[in-house]
């Protein structure tokens, strides 16, 4: 959930790639990033671990 606005993400194994829609089924824009490009632009980003 994003301000509010609920998403899905919907992941592909076979291709390892995903795409978005919103709780209408409608596509989200959405772009490939790499974590260390995000991360030599914004080296104070902290990670999330669910373990």
């Amino acid at each position: 959930m994003v301000n509010d606005v609920e998403f899905n993400i919907h992941w592909n194994e076979s291709a390892r790639t995903a795409h978005i829609t919103d709780v209408d089924g409608r596509d989200v824009a959405s772009t490939v990033g790499f974590w260390f490009a995000w991360y030599a632009f914004h080296p104070e980003t902290l990670v999330y671990s669910a373990n």
